[in-house]
């Protein structure tokens, strides 16, 4: 139960302010909504009151007459079916102007949610699952979507059709009011203790089926290792752990919303029985009269059903407010910082060895200083880079880097080696500013790259990744990922630079062949060369190879050599790989230990020291052997 309780919304009055701002740019239209409303609930209200001179000016009267009059008694149908028309067109027009807003609000609350997720840090998405991120975007888009359309609107409605309908039977008869008012007192109070029993256990419940969501995507995602190691009946077993726990919490939360369904109603029968029975003795000691008794007896009703939809929509709403709490909290989630002033941009180098700033691609970048104390400034890019006195870890008490110093040279092929968490990787993280350094500093000629903004900053990097991400799309769509403004010469350049040419042309529609699921069909060699299609075609000046050459055979690798050299031409090169072919033509080799640099030179320096590098060569060289 205490682990429930931390589950429950924190703070519903923040929600539903949250929901009025959304909801603020919609004003005119929630106040039609309001005015449906409120002329439906009169008209619902008043149509009954007119079963009161019905009964005692026409039934009563009338009764026994062989030629009656009826004129009177269709008079009143008539105003009947009037009020309940308008009432009826009154709700529909609220309907269809609650859905309207509901879809709007709905509709900029997807785009925040999307906005924000590609604003955030890669370290959130380290710290939370995919799986538990996504459901905010399902069962908890879903559970708003529904309050906003249904619930909340039916619950004001009800309130309404309730006050009205108080205020009319205390106008007709005080008396039997106040016995109606107990009864819904009597009912409200019961109602309440079963709904903060019940808000618990909802909140609990759209946890736990967060959870399972999160673990079944993990396992979809996962199959393939899943089965390889034939962990099944581990995964089941798991599986049903969480299910059961989902399937606890919905049955107490069922549980009492069933309860509240059936105290209800019977309250509701003791309540009718009260009210006729009162009404029947007032009658016959002339305190009342048969009209106003069968009148109260439908204004009953009429509240009962308003409170009873209230309550049905209570469990609804009250899963709907714990969902929207955690899409409002990731939303205002902080967003990546970037406090940089500095931009990236195009510039054409002039005769006299001064730089004008273009919006063409020249081949020339620069170093624009767009700060407003200053007039802008440019600096040349030339790509040396240098990592001075840097401490990083991915948590502040475990380093990976400690008083790190690189400097890496314009036009540089540089190769970092090492074993597995000795710092590779991480190095390339830090130069995107993918996570924050915790002490140094990170230089690109001579500027801190806190001061270039991110956007600027990732745009002059080009990465090919092991494990290469392709989206929904055309071929020719995921090369242009590189570069937005590719031509498809451009492309087909790229594709046949990378050596894709050759595969990409035996697919179904070639180039506009439609890649789904991340490429399912697509060997891991074959995405990798479309990733080293989409960096060639990239403008990119410092290019980051880490493991790209990892799923690919040794023959399509030499292959790609020569159009690696040209993919290296005039940029800065970091590499990251196994392979003693990728890195012993390298500049520089970096070989990392446990986050310091153990020893740095060229790949025969390296060899004649007999060192870390000597061995690792001999292990890499035995293994491509085999």
């Amino acid at each position: 139960m205490n682990t429930q309780k931390k589950k429950r919304p924190q703070n519903t009055g923040r929600v539903l302010i949250w929901l009025l701002h959304y909801m603020s740019r919609y004003k005119l239209q929630a106040i039609l909504v309001i005015a449906c409303m409120i002329i439906s609930a009169v008209c619902s209200v008043r149509s009954t009151y007119y079963l009161k001179p019905a009964i005692n000016d026409h039934i009563i009267p009338l009764i026994g007459q062989r030629d009656p009059d009826l004129t009177g008694f269709l008079h009143n149908l008539l105003c009947m079916a009037i009020l309940y028309l308008c009432a009826v067109a009154a709700a529909f027009l609220e309907s269809r102007i609650m859905i309207y807003i509901s879809n709007q609000v709905m509709y900029r609350i997807r785009t925040d949610m999307f906005y924000r997720m590609q604003r955030l840090p890669l370290s959130y998405f380290d710290e939370h699952n995919i799986g538990q991120i996504m459901s905010y975007y399902t069962n908890d888009v879903d559970s708003l979507s529904n309050m906003l359309r249904q619930s909340f609107p039916k619950i004001v409605e009800g309130g309404m059709t309730c006050i009205s309908t108080l205020v009319t039977i205390f106008m007709v008869n005080y008396k039997l009011a106040f016995i109606v008012v107990l009864c819904e007192l009597f009912m409200i109070c019961i109602l309440r203790i079963l709904v903060k029993k019940n808000i618990t256990h909802f909140a609990g419940q759209q946890q736990e089926l967060s959870h399972l969501n999160a673990y079944a995507e993990e396992m979809i995602d996962g199959r393939s290792v899943v089965k390889a190691f034939g962990r099944e009946k581990d995964v089941i077993e798991r599986f049903r752990s969480v299910n059961e726990r989902l399937f606890h919490s919905s049955s107490k939360a069922d549980f009492y919303a069933n309860s509240i369904f059936c105290v209800t109603n019977g309250i509701f029968n003791i309540g009718f029985t009260i009210i006729a029975v009162t009404g029947g003795l007032m009658s016959m000691h002339g305190l009342a009269d048969i009209g106003t008794t069968g009148t109260f007896l439908l204004y009953y009703r009429n509240m009962y059903n308003p409170l009873t939809n209230i309550s049905k929509q209570f469990n609804n709403l009250l899963g709907a407010l714990a969902g929207a709490e955690r899409i409002f909290q990731f939303i205002d989630t902080p967003e990546e910082p970037d406090e940089g002033k500095t931009e990236l941009v195009n510039v054409i180098l002039q005769s006299d060895g001064s730089l004008k700033e273009t919006s063409r691609y020249t081949g020339h970048f620069a170093f624009k200083d767009c700060t407003a104390d200053k007039k802008s400034s440019l600096k040349l890019f030339e790509g040396r880079l240098q990592f001075e006195h840097v401490d990083f870890g991915y948590k502040d008490s475990q380093l990976v880097l400690h008083d790190f110093n690189l400097s890496i040279e314009p036009g540089q092929k540089v190769a970092i080696v090492g074993t597995t968490g000795a710092g590779k990787t991480t190095i390339i993280n830090l130069l995107s500013r993918f996570y924050e350094i915790q002490a140094g500093r990170i230089l690109c000629d001579g500027i801190d790259i806190k001061t270039v903004k991110k956007e600027c900053l990732r745009n002059m990097i080009v990465m090919v990744l092991q494990d290469t991400q392709l989206f929904t799309g055309s071929v020719e769509d995921n090369i242009r990922y590189g570069r937005f403004d590719a031509s498809s010469a451009d492309i087909m350049a790229a594709a046949e630079l990378a050596h894709a040419d050759s595969f990409i042309r035996k697919l179904p529609e070639e180039y506009d062949t439609i890649l789904t699921h991340g490429g399912d069909f697509l060997s891991q060699g074959q995405k990798q060369l479309l990733a080293i299609a989409r960096a060639a075609v990239s403008h990119a000046p410092i290019l980051i190879l880490d493991e790209a050459t990892s799923s690919i055979d040794t023959r399509t690798e030499a292959l790609i050599d020569k159009g690696f050299d040209s993919l290296m031409k005039d940029r800065t090169v970091l590499v990251i790989a196994h392979r003693l072919s990728t890195i012993k033509d390298a500049d520089l080799i970096i070989v990392l230990d446990h986050g310091h640099i153990a020893e740095k030179g060229t790949h025969t320096d390296l060899l004649k020291q007999n060192g870390i590098y000597h061995d690792l060569c001999a292990s890499l060289a035995g293994s491509e052997q085999q």
